[in-house]
């Protein structure tokens, strides 16, 4: 041991739980320190040692047997657990265990295969989520029974264009919320849904960032008073769409108006006669 590993390997006997808690989250400490902490009375202690890079699989194999999920969960997603621990905590009676192992960046395929049909919607949905799930998983987990599922393969950023189009035919208006929402999504899906009769996919629409102009300028006549402030709010919205939100007897989608960046001399002029004062002030501000 260094000189300042035997120095936290005597704080490491201190009856502060605040103590040993830094020493388990210390990169420094020595092995030896850290398997006498995976014995520690405390949940939080035995959650830092699972959680360093720098815990040994020896540890690590050991806290995978731990009482607490908790402690299990953190040690699934440790990359210096074991492949045959790893293969264990995957069969864990606890679905948040078996979901921490999605996150170990050593996973192995056939694992992730298995959890892809796990039985719990939570597992297959936080491997649905990680962008680290490969595509043919993503694939699978499309066709999912549960539309949550589908929906987080939707929002994944790995999806493919393919899978994109796939979903956004999809039945549950959630599933194609998630897909207008991402941010590999097409023009032409935006375009086509953009007349989507669920409220809640325009208003995804509206408000995401990479939708194009003339959709915005669409969507800026909806009936749907959220989502026309969505696009007053929107960074692409164009200067001819902002004067004629200009024009809504609403007072927030104005006060919008007159600080989008987007926002053209000639509305800001008009604005700046506008009833409310404070909505006139800001436009004689930004001229």
């Amino acid at each position: 041991m260094t000189n300042e590993q035997k120095g936290l390997h005597k704080k490491s006997q201190s009856s502060g739980v605040y103590v040993r808690l830094d020493v388990a989250k210390n990169s420094n400490t020595h092995p030896k320190t850290l398997m006498k902490l995976s014995n520690d009375k405390e949940i939080i202690v035995r959650e830092e040692v699972a959680k360093n890079p720098n815990t040994p699989a020896e540890i690590l194999d050991k806290l995978s047997n731990d009482k607490e999920l908790s402690v299990r969960r953190l040690v699934a997603q440790n990359k210096n657990l074991s492949l045959q621990a790893l293969e264990n905590l995957s069969n864990d009676k606890e679905k948040m265990v078996r979901s921490g192992v999605i996150y170990n960046p050593k996973v192995p395929i056939q694992i992730l295969e298995k959890l892809s049909e796990d039985k719990e919607t939570m597992v297959r949905y936080d491997l649905a989520s990680n962008p680290k799930t490969p595509s043919k998983l993503l694939d699978k987990l499309s066709d999912d029974k549960d539309w949550t599922v589908r929906s987080s393969v939707a929002y994944n950023s790995s999806a493919s264009n393919k899978l994109l189009e796939k979903l956004s035919n999809d039945k549950e208006s959630g599933v194609r919320e998630s897909v207008v929402s991402n941010d590999n999504v097409t023009p032409e899906i935006l375009k086509r849904l953009s007349d989507d009769e669920n409220r809640g996919v325009r208003y995804r629409i509206a408000q995401n960032a990479k939708t194009p102009k003339d959709i915005l300028e669409k969507l800026s006549g909806d009936k749907i008073y959220d989502i026309r402030r969505n696009v007053a709010a929107n960074p692409n919205t164009s200067s001819q769409t902002l004067e004629n939100l200009s024009n809504e007897n609403d007072e927030w989608i104005r006060s919008i108006v007159v600080n989008h960046p987007n926002v053209s001399f000639k509305t800001l002029k008009k604005l700046s006669q506008d009833k409310n004062q404070k909505i006139a002030q800001e436009a004689a501000k930004n001229i």
